[in-house]
């Protein structure tokens, strides 16, 4: 692996992939599209696909109170 992209990939092993949708409306076809892509590129690259919206930061982050403070676990985390 290049050097150059090594910062791109976790512990240097795989890529990580992600739809970032946030609180866009999830049916929007540029949101559907994103995420689908995101998948697709994860496939292809043997990576870590991780989709990110309102709904799952609530989910996954609700300790961290408001909407802001569940970006900054989620990026911490990922």
């Amino acid at each position: 692996m290049s050097e150059e992209f090594k910062h791109l990939y976790n512990n240097g092993e795989y890529p990580l992939i992600m739809a970032w949708i946030g609180r866009d409306e999830v049916l929007r076809g540029d949101s559907r599209g994103a995420a689908g892509i995101a998948m697709h590129c994860a496939e292809m690259l043997g990576g870590q696909y991780v989709y990110v919206d309102e709904a799952m930061l609530k989910d996954q982050f609700s300790k961290a109170g408001d909407y802001k403070e569940q970006i900054k676990a989620a990026l911490q985390h990922y």
